[in-house]
């Protein structure tokens, strides 16, 4: 009878932990970038303009970010002294056999740095890797030109 017992409160704890594929886009968009300051957009062409060259750099910090402080949050610089970036960013992942991407636009003035997402996110306590690729930047040009 005890074993019985142990069998079921076990799976009924099993049954309670929520799933990752539970969640609805925008609960799993909020999970991915409660620390970005990009926006979300809708991105399809995978073979966008890279005309900035060198003066966009992403880079990890040794801040935690995310949920139980599972990744270390990433920056973009704009490096130029007069131009400001506009750059879109392709996030890819997969968690639990449910592979997505998401594509956020940054615009980042000249020689600022903005916060990007983190290097991982994490759901009840797993954490998932958080890739980037950098699939269009160009240079904003001048109101009045």
């Amino acid at each position: 009878y005890l074993l019985l017992v142990t069998i079921i409160v076990i799976i009924s704890g099993c049954a309670d932990s929520p799933s990752i594929k539970s969640l609805s886009n925008q609960e799993f968009i909020n999970i991915l970038f409660a620390d970005d300051e990009g926006t979300g957009i809708e991105w399809s062409d995978e073979s966008g303009d890279d005309s900035t060259g060198e003066d966009l750099i992403v880079r990890s910090s040794s801040e935690a970010c995310g949920e139980d402080d599972c990744g270390t949050l990433r920056y973009i610089t704009n490096t130029s002294a007069e131009k400001t970036i506009k750059s879109v960013i392709k996030y890819s992942y997969n968690a639990e056999g449910f592979p997505g991407s998401a594509s956020r636009e940054y615009v980042i003035p000249p020689g600022e740095t903005v916060r990007i997402a983190c290097t991982h996110f994490c759901y009840v306590g797993t954490s998932y890797t958080l890739s980037l690729e950098a699939i269009n930047s160009i240079y904003l040009e001048e109101e009045g030109n």
